[in-house]
C-alpha cells in the first residue's frame, strides 16, 4: 500500500555551509563544491578545497554522509537550479558541502536512501523542484513541503533493485558510446592516416571530381526553368539512393524505457 508522505516527515532537508575565502585552505577537512560533481550526478574524485577541522566541526551535523542526496539549490539561470543531483556514496562521506547543495537525509527506518534519490530524480519530482524555484533559489523549507509516495520497505528494495539494473544498462551503454567515440578516430588515423599532414601521399583532389556540390533553395525564392530542373534532377538522385538498398540507414532496435515517478 502507497502512502502520501511530506518529504520533511521522512527525512531531514537543508543546506550546506559556504566558507568564506579566507577560510578556505589547501589541506585539511574536504569541501565538496558544485564542480567536483559532474553533469550526470558522478564524484569527480577528488576534493580541491579544504577548511580547517575546527570550523568544520562546528557544523558536523550538515557533513555529508552516505545515502544522503544533494540537489543544487542555486544558478545564475533558474533554469539550471536542481539541474544537478548527487547520490552520496562513501567517497564523499564526512565532507562538508558547500551552501549551494540542499541535502535530502532520510530516515532509513522508512525509506530507503536509494528509493528517495531515485525519487527525486523522476520526472514528477524534477518538475515539482522546478516549479519551487523561487527567482534562481531552491529552498529546504519548500522542499520539505513535497509529497512522496512511500512504500512498505519490501516494495521499495524492489523498485530500486530495478532501477538501480536499469540504470547499470544505461551506464554501460554510454561508457560504450564513449569508447566508441575513441576509437573510431584512431581506426580512420590507423588506416588512412593524418589527413593533415598526409604524410602517405594520398592524392589531393578538388571535392567537385570526386561529388556533385549543389545548394538548398531559399524559402519563396523564384527559379528559373533550367535551375528547376537540376534541382529536380538532384532530388531525384537522392531519392533513388534513399531506395537503394546498400545505403539505407540502420534501423533502430526496439526500446523498453523505464520510467518511475510518472
Amino acid at each position: 500500500m502507497t502512502t502520501l508522505c511530506r518529504l520533511e516527515s521522512v527525512a531531514a532537508v537543508f543546506n550546506g555551509k559556504t566558507p568564506s575565502k579566507a577560510e578556505q585552505r589547501r589541506e585539511g577537512h574536504p569541501v565538496l563544491k558544485i564542480k567536483d560533481v559532474s553533469e550526470d550526478g558522478v564524484f569527480q574524485g577528488h576534493f580541491d578545497s579544504f577548511v580547517d577541522f575546527e570550523l568544520a566541526s562546528k557544523h558536523e551535523w550538515r557533513w555529508i554522509r552516505a545515502g544522503d542526496s544533494l540537489i543544487l539549490n542555486a544558478a545564475h539561470n533558474a533554469e539550471y537550479v536542481a539541474s544537478k543531483m548527487f547520490f552520496a556514496d562513501g567517497k564523499v562521506d564526512g565532507a562538508l558541502p558547500t551552501g549551494e547543495w540542499l541535502l535530502v537525509r532520510p530516515n532509513d527506518a522508512v525509506v530507503l536512501p536509494a528509493y528517495v534519490s531515485y525519487w527525486l530524480r523522476s520526472a514528477t519530482a524534477k518538475k515539482a523542484i522546478q516549479f519551487l524555484v523561487k527567482g534562481i533559489h531552491l529552498y529546504p523549507k519548500d522542499v520539505a513541503k513535497l509529497d512522496i509516495p512511500v512504500q512498505p520497505l519490501n516494495e521499495q528494495h524492489r523498485i530500486v533493485d530495478l532501477l538501480s539494473r536499469a540504470e547499470g544498462i544505461v551506464r554501460l551503454r554510454r561508457e560504450a558510446e564513449r569508447k566508441a567515440a575513441e576509437i573510431i578516430p584512431a581506426l580512420f588515423l590507423g588506416r588512412f592516416g593524418d589527413p593533415a599532414t598526409n604524410r602517405r601521399g594520398w592524392p589531393i583532389l578538388p571535392l567537385s571530381t570526386v561529388s556533385e556540390v549543389i545548394s538548398g533553395v531559399a524559402k519563396g525564392r523564384k527559379l528559373s526553368a533550367d535551375q528547376t530542373q537540376r534541382t529536380g534532377q538532384a532530388e531525384d538522385r537522392a531519392g533513388r539512393l534513399a531506395h537503394d538498398r546498400r545505403w539505407r540507414p540502420r534501423q533502430a532496435g526496439p526500446r523498453c524505457p523505464v520510467a518511475w515517478g510518472n
